[in-house]
């Protein structure tokens, strides 16, 4: 008996001790879950540690497996309600041949495995997708060339993205339609929902969410019918396309929607393949239909520029941005356990390895005793090496000095009440903290990664030291303490770094010019 593992490791353990015989049973697995299996079953392993099987990529390897092992019963399970994971289990089921196959649900109850003309097409599609762009491009550039059309002005814009979940491009783009809703009909259509689904709903923007919940990539093809519907009835001026997974359907019912102006919005690195998709290689094509592409940083901007895109598209306008205005503004709380004669360091972090705070609490160690005696330090944040942490700053004797806040909801105030920021991350992009901390005259030491560089100007609006170099970064904490004159004019400049540059008005401003 050969047990597919395209659900939850919870689910395959339920099959395979209530429904499987538990003599001579083999569990196709991911890499990654090398030893989850090993007591109820013999592990074998997806020759790709992908988040989801792919029908037309394993069929092979299943087939191979089939024969060896001499497989006369095959067993699929899924946990996703929605999604690809179902669908490519019955793609994949309907090319094995086997006396006995069976696919269950979550609830363990049985489910049909014969696979729908419609998921024959999407999985011919997916097999041979490096071959079809190419004449789909083709094909798209006359269609365009003869339906281009041109408003008299821009009155709705489209935002187009895979979830309403937590995450950096959500944010940015619930930020951004909230202040383009002043002067224009904003609209967001998301393949799923997420956490702050309802904080765009209570916006000035009109939400349309095509799926509930799902656990995998947007199915595109669904995802496209979708997208043509909504914009069949908001007939958008211009459409923002943000995600991978979105630029296949996206990007097609944009044209044959008709849409003036098509922008899309890149807000990390983008890879030739990514998740078995040739990502690199739909931007590229498609960037032949898009007005422009924005990149929300220099990083990102050379990243694309990698992919072969033309270097006239793409614009740098900043994904993390702050509203100053507010910022100054706002009233304050105390918190009391920062509110002492010592001057308050900073570090706001999650607890994880590719974070950095262990260079962080290195650096407290090598600080003298009499600028350390006027110091005291805050990590704020939560993660699986906070025991690691707390035991480094223990055996470095600096545990007296350092506090773990733990995750707060109040970083605002937490940042006003700091001297100075620390970040001593391994990689990042453009860290929000960073710009909050600046835009309240607060002088920042950070590594020297990602696009942090772009944002603090070493000794003159902040300090940049080397990845992992901690004594630097004692250096540097050091001349903020002793040098309060020069302090105070690098304070200055980091405020007048955000205003000008990261402010909410100055991006609102950008993306407007882009637009027209």
């Amino acid at each position: 008996m050969l047990v597919i593992h395209s659900a939850s490791s919870q689910v395959i353990k339920k099959v395979v001790s209530q429904i499987a015989n538990k003599d001579n049973v083999y569990v196709l697995t991911f890499p990654k879950n090398r030893g989850t299996f090993s007591s109820i079953a013999k592990e074998l392993y997806f020759e790709k540690d992908d988040i989801r099987i792919s029908a037309y990529k394993v069929v092979g390897q299943v087939r191979k497996i089939i024969k060896e092992k001499k497989i006369d019963y095959l067993i699929g399970a899924y946990s996703n309600n929605y999604g690809t994971n179902y669908e490519n289990l019955r793609v994949l089921f309907s090319k094995i041949k086997v006396y006995q196959k069976e696919i269950y649900n979550r609830r363990l109850e049985k489910v049909t495995y014969k696979c729908t003309f419609k998921e024959k097409l999407i999985e011919f599609y997916y097999t041979y997708e490096i071959k079809i762009l190419p004449v789909l491009n083709a094909f798209l550039k006359l269609y365009r060339k003869c339906t281009k059309t041109q408003p008299e002005q821009i009155k709705k814009i489209m935002f187009i993205n895979n979830t309403y979940g937590m995450g950096g491009v959500e944010t940015l783009l619930y930020e951004w339609g909230n202040c383009l809703s002043k002067a224009y009909t904003v609209i967001c259509v998301c393949d799923t929902n997420g956490e702050i689904y309802n904080m765009y709903r209570e916006s000035n923007i009109v939400t349309y969410l095509h799926r509930e919940k799902v656990y995998n990539e947007a199915c595109s093809f669904n995802f496209y019918y979708y997208i043509k519907k909504v914009m069949k009835k908001e007939k958008p001026d211009a459409v923002i396309i943000a995600g991978a997974d979105t630029i296949l359907p996206a990007t097609l019912a944009s044209i044959f929607a008709k849409v003036p102006k098509i922008i899309k919005i890149n807000n990390g690195v983008f890879y030739e393949v990514m998740n078995n998709k040739p990502v690199g290689m739909q931007l590229r094509l498609f960037s032949d239909f898009y007005h422009s592409i924005i990149a929300v940083s220099n990083s990102v901007r050379n990243n694309i520029h990698e992919l072969g895109i033309k270097e006239h598209l793409i614009r740098v306008i900043y994904g993390s941005s702050i509203d100053v205005n507010n910022i100054k503004r706002k009233n304050y709380e105390v918190i009391d356990e920062m509110n002492t004669d010592k001057k308050n360091v900073v570090c706001i972090s999650r607890l994880s390895a590719e974070k950095g705070v262990d260079v962080f609490i290195k650096a407290i160690s090598c600080i003298d005793k009499d600028t350390l005696d006027q110091l005291r330090f805050f990590i704020i944040g939560d993660g699986p090496e906070k025991n690691t942490l707390i035991e480094l700053s223990q055996k470095l004797s600096v545990g007296k000095y350092v506090s773990f806040m733990g995750f707060r909801n109040d970083i605002d105030n937490i940042l006003n009440s700091s001297y100075i920021t620390v970040l001593s991350s391994h990689t990042e992009g453009l860290p929000l903290c960073i710009l909050e901390s600046m835009a309240m005259s607060k002088v920042c030491i950070c590594s020297n990664v990602g696009g942090i560089p772009e944002i603090i100007e070493h000794d003159k609006n902040g300090f940049l030291f080397e990845d992992g170099n901690y004594k630097e970064l004692a250096h540097y904490i050091t001349i903020c303490v002793n040098n309060e004159n020069m302090l105070q004019k690098m304070q200055e400049t980091a405020y007048d770094t955000i205003k000008n540059k990261f402010d909410i008005n100055v991006i609102i401003k950008d993306i407007n010019n882009l637009i027209h």
